[in-house]
């Protein structure tokens, strides 16, 4: 379960997002199979007080009622909540190893991401990929605007210079 005291809970597995919500009833009951009756003779054989009363002897098929529940939870799946992390990454953008101080604002690692936001890891995951997010020193960002643009400059600037054909590679080639 993940989530902070101003968020809603959440649940999540390796690769989804659930939404949890608190419900209450009084008139509901836990029912198992007749097959609970031999477990639990198994594990308490000569105690009478953990037998439950089954109306599933021989070869007769039901259910054997447990317990009355008066509060549960509903889990239903819903969409990662993900709209913090373009911010997050954003804090300390990557400027080039010119602009990398040791005592500038520490990035988040990817562990602190996951107990962050409200996704799963492999959803988190595909966001930072779509955002283009990059792992530095163990912390994650993205590249400054600025920094993008300059290295993309020089890039044009040296294919120019040098006569190269930037036909040469296809889209396809750089995914």
């Amino acid at each position: 379960f993940v989530g902070r005291e101003d968020q809603e809970a959440v649940m999540v597995t390796e690769d989804k997002t659930y939404a949890v919500k608190r419900g209450e009833t009084s008139n509901a009951q836990l029912l198992f199979p007749c097959g609970l009756q031999q477990l639990l003779d198994k594990a308490a054989p000569d105690e009478d007080a953990c037998s439950i009363t089954s109306p599933c002897k021989g070869s007769n098929p039901g259910m054997d009622a447990v317990a009355n529940v008066q509060t549960f939870l509903e889990i239903s799946m819903r969409s990662p909540l993900l709209k913090e992390l373009p911010a997050l990454l954003q804090k300390r953008p990557y400027e080039g190893p010119d602009y990398e101080e040791e005592d500038g604002e520490r990035r988040l690692t990817r562990s602190e991401m996951y107990m962050m936001l409200q996704a799963s890891p492999r959803e988190i995951d595909a966001e930072l990929e779509r955002l283009g997010a990059l792992e530095v020193d163990g912390g994650l960002c993205v590249l400054a605007t600025s920094y993008e643009s300059n290295l993309m400059t020089n890039f044009f600037a040296g294919a120019t210079l040098y006569g190269w054909d930037l036909k040469a590679v296809g889209i396809d080639d750089l995914a």
